[in-house]
C-alpha cells in the first residue's frame, strides 16, 4: 500500500483506486469512533459548563461549526455507544456498546449508528 499511497491518483487502477478509497473511509469510521468516545467524555464531564457553555451542543456549534441539531445528535449518538462517567461518579451505561465497537472497527458507518440508536431509542 506505501507504493500506491505515493502514486498520483490519475495512475491508479481501478483496484488500487477503489482499495484506496476503502482504506480512507474505514479510517474516516474508526476516526468517528474515537470522536464520539472523545464527545462522550466531554460531555459527561460538564466540560462545556467548565469553558462557559451553556450546554455541550453550544459548545459543538462554536468550536465545530455545526447546526444545534447536528450537535444534539452527536451527543446523543456519543452517549448511546460509550458509557458516561458524570462529574457526580454516577455511570451511566451505554445503551449500543456492540455498535460503538463495530463503528470502531470500520464495519458500520455513521448514518447506521443513527438508525440503530434510533430504532433502539423507538423499543422503549
Amino acid at each position: 500500500m506505501g507504493q500506491i499511497a505515493s502514486t498520483p491518483l490519475w495512475q491508479l487502477g481501478n483496484r488500487d483506486l477503489v482499495a484506496r478509497l476503502t482504506a480512507v473511509h474505514r479510517r474516516i469510521l474508526r476516526d468517528y469512533a474515537e470522536y464520539f468516545a472523545i464527545l462522550s467524555e466531554v460531555d459527561g464531564q460538564g466540560t462545556a459548563y467548565e469553558l462557559g457553555y451553556g450546554n455541550t451542543a453550544a459548545l459543538l456549534v462554536h468550536t465545530q461549526n455545526i447546526s444545534r441539531s447536528e450537535a444534539n445528535q452527536r451527543i446523543a449518538q456519543a452517549t448511546a455507544l460509550h458509557d458516561v462517567k458524570t462529574p457526580t461518579g454516577a455511570v451511566i451505561e451505554a445503551s449500543l456498546p456492540l455498535t460503538a465497537a463495530k463503528l470502531a472497527a470500520g464495519e458500520i458507518s455513521v448514518g447506521q449508528v443513527e438508525v440503530i440508536r434510533k430504532f433502539v431509542g423507538s423499543l422503549d
